[in-house]
């Protein structure tokens, strides 16, 4: 599929046209919470209000975990059986929801998918406007939907994150708070405090000073990373307390031009769990 994601993580209205004989819009709104539904447009059949919480394994008591194959499945429904759709992700949190939702799908495999830079009104205008003037193909329509499958290029547990411990090749970034990072706020956690070796980086440094719908500019992100110790070459675990915020600073990094980059479903929120797993307070020397 990923021969499909032609266009950037980020998209908006100021981007040419899809290639109208390859790709049928879809619309998804994410959202935490409740907001306005759009099936009353002329178009249902391409839009879907999906709330964050089915992009989460419900076996859990604790938040964060990536859901199961077949509960994506579930969530999506009819919509992976159209084999020429490319997804449009729209929030309401500035692209914190809309970024879990495009990692979760990063995770199963599917990319041509991208955030929509702007309001869930403008993407509907756009596509709407699209479609009026033929200027989208038709769905192509399976009888069976696209197959899915755990795409662990882009996920990391906590496993994985202890036998990479004294790789240097492998960063790992908090992107809490510093209250969270430090220990001094646990939220519902036994436990504060940061994976060993974690560098520290607040998910809103990632947008723009005056505008949060806005980024910051890539140039700036880069050179704050790299005085960090991070750059391209870098193999990038993101996290943060349930992988929400974590999943943003994900998109980012590869709207930015970072390969690999990696997301801990579970976050902080599961590391602190196994006490045999070190927690460090304050910060590192």
């Amino acid at each position: 599929m990923d021969t499909m994601h032609s266009k950037p993580l980020w998209y908006s209205s100021n981007e040419s046209l899809l290639d109208s004989e390859v790709h049928y819009p879809i619309v998804i709104e994410v959202a935490k919470n409740s907001s306005i539904k759009y099936r009353q447009l002329k178009f249902p059949s391409n839009y879907l209000f999906l709330p964050i919480q089915q992009l989460m394994n419900t076996r859990y008591d604790r938040n964060g975990y990536l859901c199961t194959i077949e509960e994506f499945q579930n969530a999506f429904g009819e919509l992976l059986k159209i084999s020429n759709g490319y997804f449009f992700i729209c929030g309401n949190d500035d692209y914190i929801s809309s970024s879990r939702c495009i990692w979760t799908m990063h995770a199963f495999g599917i990319y041509h998918c991208s955030i929509w830079n702007g309001t869930i009104e403008n993407c509907i205008a756009y596509i709407e406007s699209g479609l009026l003037n033929n200027k989208f193909s038709k769905p192509i329509i399976t009888n069976q939907a696209l197959p899915v499958s755990i795409n662990n290029t882009v996920i990391a547990d906590a496993n994985f994150i202890v036998s990479q411990t004294n790789n240097p090749s492998y960063k790992i970034l908090d992107v809490r708070t510093i209250e969270e990072f430090t220990g001094e706020e646990r939220k519902n956690c036994t436990r504060g405090g940061h994976i060993p070796n974690a560098i520290h980086l607040p998910h809103l440094y990632f947008y723009s000073e005056t505008d949060s719908r806005e980024l910051r500019p890539v140039n700036n992100i880069l050179d704050k990373l790299v005085s960090l110790g991070i750059n391209k070459d870098s193999k990038v675990i993101c996290y943060c307390h349930t992988h929400m915020r974590s999943s943003f600073v994900y998109c980012v990094l590869k709207y930015s031009g970072f390969q690999h980059v990696l997301g801990y479903p579970g976050a902080f929120n599961d590391w602190e769990l196994n006490h045999t797993r070190s927690v460090i307070t304050g910060f590192q020397k």
